[in-house]
């Protein structure tokens, strides 16, 4: 390819993939057209700019936040006893039996209701500080939870919780959660513990992250950028593999504000 003479600084922005979920065949081609874009772009003389939107806001992560809590509860207060496997060959076995399916999703909403409702300290019913705090420590602690073994179970889990909801939707069951309330006092519970439909849980929890630098959130912050963190690394490797020149520092749409070892 000829040199330009006149040269410019070119943005090209591909890839995109939703970050908390696996890469798709619909992501492969973005990536390489654009990936073959920079390179005719550069090799012609051109200053490039990759972007890499990727997207980080979206109903995925409440699922997966969800499905850590799920994770929790199994391996903290279960015995390892990793229910959601099972439960997930259940839902797909029985998915044609309403009868069976409304048994199943009866049983996962008592014991889920049973696990949320003993799940707390200092008297703030629903904090999660029993169980999901301490659980999000160890996962963020190398000498205690080797993360490499996350992106598989994240992948699990954002499936258990992704079909157990279209499952729970004819059946109108209800579970607890908690709710920040607009208007409180100095001294006063923050939070009102209301029932929703189960279907919509992760779509609640997806709504605390709007208010993410809420210090009332910060579980689901730590769970967001622990899940953040381990599927950007998912998607480097998977550019290695293509031979894809797209780094750490072309991701956009959210400020790393903190380094970030991926």
């Amino acid at each position: 390819m000829r040199k330009q003479k006149k040269l410019k600084t070119v943005v090209v922005d591909f890839s995109g993939p939703n970050i908390a979920k696996e890469m798709h065949v619909g992501h492969l081609r973005s990536t390489i057209i654009g990936d073959c874009i920079c390179r005719m772009l550069e090799l012609a003389g051109h200053k490039v700019i990759r972007q890499n939107h990727i997207g980080d806001w979206g109903t995925q992560f409440g699922k997966v936040i969800l499905g850590l809590w799920h994770m929790c509860m199994a391996e903290k207060k279960h015995g390892s006893k990793l229910y959601y496997i099972t439960e997930l060959k259940e839902l797909k076995t029985y998915a044609e039996n309403k009868e069976k399916l409304k048994a199943i999703c009866q049983r996962i909403c008592e014991r889920h209701e049973k696990d949320w409702e003993e799940d707390f300290t200092d008297n703030e019913r629903g904090n999660g500080k029993k169980y999901f705090g301490p659980f999000l420590d160890e996962l963020n602690d190398p000498e205690k939870r080797d993360k490499s073994e996350l992106w598989d179970k994240i992948t699990i889990l954002y499936q258990y919780v992704n079909l157990l909801e279209e499952s729970l939707a004819p059946f109108q069951l209800m579970i607890p959660s908690r709710k920040k309330k607009k208007f409180y006092k100095d001294g006063e519970e923050p939070f009102d513990c209301i029932s929703i439909p189960y279907e919509s849980l992760s779509r609640h929890i997806t709504a605390m992250l709007q208010n993410i630098d809420d210090p009332d959130n910060v579980q689901e912050k730590r769970a967001w950028k622990l899940i953040r963190k381990i599927s950007i690394k998912y998607c480097q490797e998977i550019y290695k593999r293509l031979n894809v020149k797209l780094k750490l520092k072309d991701i956009r749409v959210r400020v790393i504000t903190e380094k970030e070892n991926v």
